[in-house]
């Protein structure tokens, strides 16, 4: 490209740009659209002060996200986290047998009312079902269409789930601005999705090596 052709044109474009509507108004803050970028999703149950919705893949069905084997095993640091088990159902059911502690879970997709999204892996045993896995499903139905908070009871060994008296007060959440749901999951379990028994953690935990 010729630059001494192409130079008048863009001095021109200079000379005509009009400076003054570079400037915005004090509140333009109001006026952007905002796209967060979440490079980290929290990985737990929702914290005791925090009050929570869930976003179900088929909007307020529960039955709708991924029921998956997690186990809380030790990491390369030596720090006991919760791995994902995935791979065929031949691996996960040996997992579920050799891997302590592991159960089924929920894995469920939120959002907080200060806007932290988050995966809650809901464990449940169908064969030796408790009050702790009862009353954690109760709440996780209940957040798939209302703000709720649920706080661990040690004394009576359950949760205790509570509803926000007045929805329309807390934000509304465009759930399309935030990760899609399996990103997410990846996301929350970076470094720990085990799909063989290839993955070191799985063979330090299981004993296959030192």
């Amino acid at each position: 490209m010729n630059k001494e052709i192409e130079a008048p044109k863009i001095k021109k474009e200079i000379d005509d740009f009009d400076l003054g509507s570079v400037g915005i108004s004090h509140d333009f803050d109001d006026q952007l659209d905002e796209e967060q970028i979440f490079k980290t999703i929290k990985l737990g149950k929702p914290d005791a002060d925090d009050w929570f919705k869930l976003f179900p893949p088929d909007p307020g069905k529960l039955g709708s996200f991924i029921v998956g084997v997690v186990s809380k095993i030790k990491d390369a640091k030596n720090h006991k986290r919760e791995f994902l088990i995935g791979g065929s159902a031949a691996f996960k059911a040996e997992a579920l047998k050799r891997l302590k502690p592991c159960s089924k879970a929920i894995v469920a997709y939120g959002v907080t009312s200060t806007r932290t999204p988050f995966i809650w892996c809901i464990n449940f045993n169908d064969d030796y079902p408790n009050k702790w896995h009862k009353t954690a499903r109760d709440a996780a139905l209940q957040a798939c269409h209302s703000w709720t908070k649920i706080q661990s009871s040690q004394p009576n060994e359950q949760n205790n789930v509570f509803l926000a008296a007045k929805q329309e007060n807390f934000p509304k959440i465009d759930i399309k601005k935030y990760p899609v749901y399996k990103e997410a999951i990846k996301t929350a379990f970076e470094g720990r999705l085990i799909k063989d028994k290839e993955h070191y953690a799985y063979q330090k935990s299981v004993g296959d090596i030192a």
